[in-house]
């Protein structure tokens, strides 16, 4: 209620706020007056069961009211597309993450979260699936691994690739660019956004991705981190 209607309202109810005003002065005189006559330990007693009444009341108005913030709390989907985007961000202020939004045409909104370690995770939700949020990340291959990626045949190449595939099948992950080239990687999981989506299952899933991030780039440290050059073979090492 702003300031005019509260001053309409006033004006329009003067006479029942005057009469409720006479009446509480009024109350207060005659409870005054009773209180004068009374032993000091009887006001002492009155006084500390008033005080632990008022204490009694304000939880049970705190209780009251978190229960009625709750009932007329709408569930995500009955929310805007502009309130579900403040919902997810809000989801999303935590000092453990840097935040950066970005406006891309096909996406409702495009978020890109980064934590402690460096590593980006995108959420979006794209406007031809507004029920799902896809959380991506990328990933290229350093230098170092490219180089030694090409220096591969095609069947160790492809024992790599059907590696990385199969791992991230178990994590549920889908992935593009997993193919001969290993450029571009792309990492997806997909979050359905209906009532039963929380702030602690979209944090879940963003580390989900996370260590998928993790366990792909583990695999390529592991398999071409070093290559022994064409003829060169030391005891108790393998050829990739």
């Amino acid at each position: 209620m702003d300031i005019k209607k509260l001053l309409r309202w006033a004006i329009e109810h003067i006479y029942t706020i005057l009469i409720l005003f006479s009446l509480l002065g009024a109350g207060a005189v005659i409870v005054l007056t009773w209180l004068e006559q009374l032993p000091l330990y009887q006001l002492l007693t009155i006084v500390l069961f008033v005080v632990l009444g008022v204490f009694a009341l304000a939880f049970l108005g705190i209780n009251q009211f978190h229960k009625f913030q709750i009932r007329r709390k709408k569930n995500i989907t009955e929310l805007s597309d502009r309130e579900i985007e403040e919902t997810i961000r809000n989801w999303l202020d935590d000092p453990i993450f840097k935040f950066q939004r970005k406006n891309i045409p096909d996406f409702l909104f495009w978020f890109i979260v980064t934590d402690e370690q460096g590593r980006p995770v995108t959420i979006a939700r794209p406007k031809t699936e507004p029920s799902h949020l896809e959380l991506i990340t990328s990933i290229n291959l350093a230098e170092e691994h490219r180089k030694n990626y090409e220096k591969l045949n095609s069947s160790d190449k492809g024992d790599i690739v059907h590696t990385l595939r199969i791992e991230m099948a178990r994590l549920g992950i889908s992935y593009g660019g997993i193919d001969d080239t290993l450029g571009r990687v792309t990492l997806t999981d997909v979050v359905l956004l209906d009532d039963s989506l929380t702030e602690f299952y979209l944090r879940q899933r963003i580390f989900y991705v996370k260590r998928a991030f993790i366990l792909y780039s583990e695999i390529i440290a592991q398999r071409l981190g070093s290559i022994s050059e064409p003829g060169i073979h030391k005891e108790g090492s393998q050829h990739q």
